[in-house]
């Protein structure tokens, strides 16, 4: 897979540096910055997608588009100084300034367009997901947990299980990354938070259009549960799947970071919003609605995960950030959802290769602070590393960027062209 610099980078530094990169384009529409945010926008998609694909988008719709805006804004915007065409029919003159405004507003639509394209990679959609799932269930996949496969005996052990599973049916392990409703999402499409609805029953709150507030099914949590209602032989003994947290935000929606209560020095623009619009915030009550949520989904079978404090790179940073970020993850995460033995590395990576863990530090380190099951990403259709110290596992990443240049990848799964959402952009950018 191609990697950039915004892989590498935390999501809400990539969400902030798009968002200055499009209001720039918008508001400050100067020649030299408007020019400058082509050029960058023009090799980043090259960059991404290659020539090929940007010379056909730019000669099937730039050129078009251009050319249509500049045509149309004079016909409805006569300011300028520099007569061109005399319309007798309005009275009206064409003039110079009119049709390079119109040429402005043409540059600006498709720099946001290309922009924007760069945001529609590593999601999928509700419908996605439910056919994901059906397929899933059709091909006889079955959830499991980790524990399942090994887990660790009276003298701390770790042993090989035997999972018992009818003839045609496949164990699998379901994860998802950082569900903590990131403040960057708000407005995005996304659900705000989990909630219990009056039947004690986990869903999700999703804010609409208008303000007003509707709660169902609208994330993988509530998905799942609902569909396992309907096909309880999809799940192992009661499985459902394993929520990687991080905490800098809160967790399940719910703003329980004990930075929303003493509000430091560096407290960040988007956590200084969400406070002045909740005046009436208690870290106690909030806490105390999230250990309630949280319960309930225990109860229900799913499982929490740690996806370190500050969403990092676990292979990159420095052992004392290491230590510093599992204090916080512990301090805050953890007294909300419970102890956790596992987790889930961010931006899919991992503290060695194949060879494993032997002699690791940082491994070391996370072992005495209980961890024992430890995930990465490597797409590969199934990789599992047991020792009698812990249970490694890699795990494939089912999203729009998987579905739309991988599908093949995928296929003992389900079968993208079936799957992709026609509502989904396309093409979908490059990694």
């Amino acid at each position: 897979m191609m990697q950039d610099a915004f892989s590498r980078c935390h999501p809400i530094l990539n969400f902030f540096y798009f968002l200055v990169v499009m209001g720039i384009t918008m508001f400050m529409q100067h020649p030299v910055f408007l020019a400058l945010s082509f050029v960058a926008a023009i090799f980043y998609a090259v960059w991404l997608e290659g020539w090929r694909k940007v010379l056909r988008m730019n000669l099937l719709f730039t050129l078009p588009g251009l050319l249509i805006t500049s045509l149309l804004n004079p016909m409805f915007n006569h300011y300028g100084v520099t007569p061109l065409l005399y319309i007798e029919s309005s009275g009206n003159w064409v003039t110079l300034e009119a049709l390079i405004y119109g040429m402005v507003l043409g540059c600006v639509l498709f720099i946001i367009i290309l922009w924007f394209s760069c945001y529609n990679q590593v999601m999928t959609t509700v419908e996605e997901f439910k056919k994901i799932t059906q397929s899933m269930y059709d091909k006889g996949f079955v959830m499991v947990r980790l524990e399942d496969m090994a887990k660790k005996n009276a003298d701390g052990v770790m042993e090989v299980q035997d999972i018992m599973l009818p003839p045609g049916k496949q164990p699998f392990v379901l994860s998802q990354d950082d569900v903590s409703y990131y403040h960057y999402m708000d407005g995005d499409g996304m659900a705000s938070k989990l909630v219990l609805d009056e039947n004690g029953e986990v869903k999700n709150e999703y804010i609409e259009d208008d303000g007003s507030i509707s709660v169902g099914d609208y994330d993988m949590v509530p998905l799942i549960d609902s569909f396992v209602k309907e096909h309880p032989d999809f799940s192992y003994k009661g499985a459902k799947g394993i929520l990687a947290l991080t905490g800098y935000n809160g967790v399940l929606g719910y703003r329980t970071d004990m930075s929303y209560k003493t509000q430091p020095e560096d407290l960040n623009a988007d956590k200084k919003q969400w406070l002045a619009e909740h005046p009436d915030f208690k870290l106690k009550k909030e806490r105390a609605a999230a250990k309630k949520v949280a319960a309930a989904m225990k109860e229900n079978g799913w499982e929490f995960a740690s996806h370190t404090w500050g969403h990092l790179n676990v292979g990159e940073i420095s052992m004392e950030r290491l230590k510093t970020d599992t204090r916080k993850w512990k301090n805050n995460v953890e007294r909300v959802v419970g102890k956790t033995d596992k987790i889930i590395f961010a931006f899919g990576a991992d503290l060695a290769g194949v060879e494993g863990y032997g002699g690791n530090e940082k491994f070391e380190y996370l072992k005495k602070q209980g961890f024992d099951y430890y995930c990465n990403v490597d797409s590969s259709r199934y990789w599992v590393q047991i020792t009698d110290q812990y249970l490694r596992q890699g795990r494939r990443n089912l999203d729009g960027y998987r579905m739309y240049y991988n599908p093949d990848m995928l296929a003992d799964l389900f079968d993208a062209s079936e799957v992709f959402d026609p509502a989904r952009p396309t093409p979908v950018p490059e990694m």
